[in-house]
């Protein structure tokens, strides 16, 4: 009974080594002990067959002498091998009585005679789907076979020893597992890292890039802004300076008359003509000047001061159409007006009011061919997300594929050096981006008209 209960509790200690993992060799080591506990004269012994499934190694034996375990290391399994390695061979319990006259350990008797082993069991460890694990063998010193007693201890022994066999393996094949993944993790973040370290390289030599584009960009609307500006002051410029010219030519001519004692009254009235002209042709170039000017000072002025309110958008179309009417009445054009008048914005109604202005000059102007009757419609709608689509269209020739991208081009016009200055869609662009707070669009096909679209915040968000 006390073997029994010893075996017990035995066993229990061993499963508790087994699940806080252990050693595999310290926790069989005890196992043997255990098992030599319950008889006489028992050297228990525990092989593992190795990975290749052809030799063993010794995993535990604390009762048999450690030279003799150390020999067995690295023999390989075969027919006749001994017991152990004839029974993994096998697969199957391999009973040896007397070794001394076995033929299974007839290659091996100068190696066991020293140590005076003379009975060997062997058992085979193996998995459900007889995958074989090592085996367990009882050793005496004497000859003699089994009984029932050493066959049900083969049995516990075989079983707890499988187990955690098969748990050693698990587990190393886990680590092995997880160190792969380590290397595929580490080998993919280097690979990930260098990926990296080009999409920097490429990021900044694409932002200097960029950098580069932007500059020579300004470059180049800054050379057209200077030459635009220089190209409509100069006809103005000329023309004063010519008129203010002849002035000082006729002054110096009068003034010669006088100190000569020659002048005529004809010469006087000349004169007087010609200060007339001179003055009146001056004033109209000044004026020209000063009306280029303060389109220019436009594009420097924060419009953002203009006074906020609250309008009905129909009222201030009509207002703006009704400022236009006189040119549209003289190119014998029409312009209709087909707003909601429940639309009430709040936002900024003169640069609104100048947006308006400017697309109607220019559909006047440039749009509608001259000398035949028009159409300019004004129209709304409600665009995605609540914005009020303001739509102005007119019946013209259109605008050629190759224009529409330079449009809102600051100098831009097809009439260059003939009264208009380019400046006109240019500021709209800028208040309708810029000031209210939307977008505007341009869509046209030759001989088809011209339909500018205007996206507006029914509310403009705060500059």
């Amino acid at each position: 009974m006390r073997k029994a209960e010893a075996l017990r509790q035995g066993q229990a200690q061993v499963l508790e080594m087994i699940t806080r993992d252990e050693p595999l060799c310290v926790t069989m080591a005890l196992l043997m002990r255990l098992i030599e506990a319950q008889g006489d004269g028992m050297l228990c012994s525990l092989m593992l067959l190795e990975d290749d499934q052809q030799h063993v190694r010794s995993c535990a034996g604390p009762s048999l002498p450690p030279s003799y375990l150390a020999l067995l290391d690295g023999l390989a399994i075969g027919p006749c091998a001994g017991s152990c390695g004839t029974a993994m061979y096998r697969r199957q319990p391999v009973v040896v009585a007397d070794i001394m006259s076995s033929p299974l350990w007839a290659p091996y008797l100068d190696l066991v005679k020293p140590y005076g082993l003379r009975a060997c069991w062997s058992t085979p460890i193996m998995l459900k789907d007889e995958q074989v694990l090592g085996s367990f063998a009882m050793y005496y010193r004497e000859p003699r076979s089994p009984g029932p007693a050493e066959l049900a201890l083969t049995a516990v022994a075989t079983h707890i020893a499988g187990i955690a066999i098969k748990r050693e393996k698990n587990e190393s094949e886990l680590r092995r597992h997880r160190e792969q993944l380590e290397a595929l993790v580490q080998q993919r973040t280097g690979q990930l890292e260098a990926s990296n370290a080009e999409l920097t390289t490429a990021l900044v030599q694409l932002q200097h890039t960029q950098r580069e584009l932007v500059r020579t960009e300004k470059l180049a609307s800054l050379g057209s802004l200077v030459a635009g500006v220089a190209h409509e002051l100069n006809t103005p410029l000329g023309n004063a300076m010519l008129s203010a010219g002849s002035l000082v030519a006729h002054a110096q001519r009068i003034e010669a008359a006088v100190v000569q004692g020659v002048l005529k009254r004809s010469d006087l009235r000349q004169f007087l003509a010609d200060i007339a002209q001179g003055g009146t042709l001056l004033t109209h170039n000044l004026a020209r000047i000063n009306t280029l000017i303060q389109h220019f000072k436009q594009l420097a002025v924060d419009q953002t001061t203009d006074l906020r309110s609250q309008f009905a958008l129909h009222a201030l179309v009509v207002r703006a159409v009704d400022a236009m009417s006189a040119r549209a009445d003289m190119a014998k054009h029409q312009v209709e007006v087909d707003i909601d008048p429940a639309i009430v914005m709040d936002s900024y109604p003169d640069a609104l009011t100048e947006v308006l202005c400017n697309l109607l000059d220019n559909a006047l102007m440039h749009g509608l061919p001259a000398g035949q009757a028009g159409t300019v419609r004004i129209t709304t709608g409600i665009a995605d997300g609540g914005n009020i689509r303001l739509a102005l269209e007119d019946s013209g020739h259109g605008i050629a594929d190759e224009l529409l991208p330079r449009i809102f081009d600051p100098f831009f016009t097809t009439r260059l050096g003939q009264g208009t200055s380019g400046l006109g869609l240019y500021v709209t662009h800028n208040l309708v981006t810029g000031v209210l707070g939307g977008h505007i669009n341009v869509e046209s096909q030759v001989g088809h008209g011209t339909r500018f679209l205007i996206e507006l915040p029914q509310t403009a968000s705060r500059p």
